[in-house]
């Protein structure tokens, strides 16, 4: 996604950017997310004082791996976008909040990438009470009974009569 620059700042307004881009590589080597589908930007770019601000929205369908279950979830992913670049004559190495631009055209898409690496969750869930698996790797969401023929190691069996003397979830 290229945007130029010098026709931005001659024709001093806004110009809106719409386009879906294949993310097929953004989530290369990682086991938690893999793309479900292209990611659709809805940006506006405006030259102002010679600083070109592009702003909007990222929306991209995502195929993750719960770190509890370790099934496989879709969810929409939608990522404010907000990036500024100045052209070098008017850049300053100390105002970190502009990015330099040397050529007349801006490619978007490596900061389209980043915006969406950086928004994916830390841990990924399917669901908030997800249960995960059981030490012998049955998932305890779709075997609700699952923990029935757990045996509980004996150092930790104390505990359980504690938490039931100290009002546990029983009383």
């Amino acid at each position: 996604m290229l945007l130029n620059v010098r026709e931005l700042a001659a024709k001093k307004q806004r110009i809106d950017l719409r386009a879906e881009l294949p993310i097929d590589g953004v989530f290369e080597g990682r086991r938690d997310a893999a793309s479900c589908g292209p990611v659709e930007a809805l940006l506006t770019a405006e030259a102002v004082s010679g600083v070109v601000e592009v702003r909007g929205t990222l929306v991209a369908g995502v195929e993750y791996v719960c770190a509890r279950c370790l099934c496989s979830y879709c969810r929409r992913m939608i990522v404010p976008f907000a990036e500024s670049f100045a052209l070098e004559s008017d850049w300053s190495e100390d105002d970190e909040t502009l990015r330099p631009v040397d050529d007349d055209r801006i490619d978007l898409r490596p900061y389209i990438e980043e915006a969406l690496q950086l928004a994916l969750p830390f841990v990924p869930l399917c669901c908030e009470d997800c249960r995960g698996l059981t030490p012998d790797g049955v998932n305890r969401n779709v075997y609700l009974d699952a923990d029935d023929g757990l045996r509980i190691d004996p150092r930790w069996e104390a505990l359980k009569s504690w938490r039931w003397k100290t009002g546990g979830p029983d009383g």
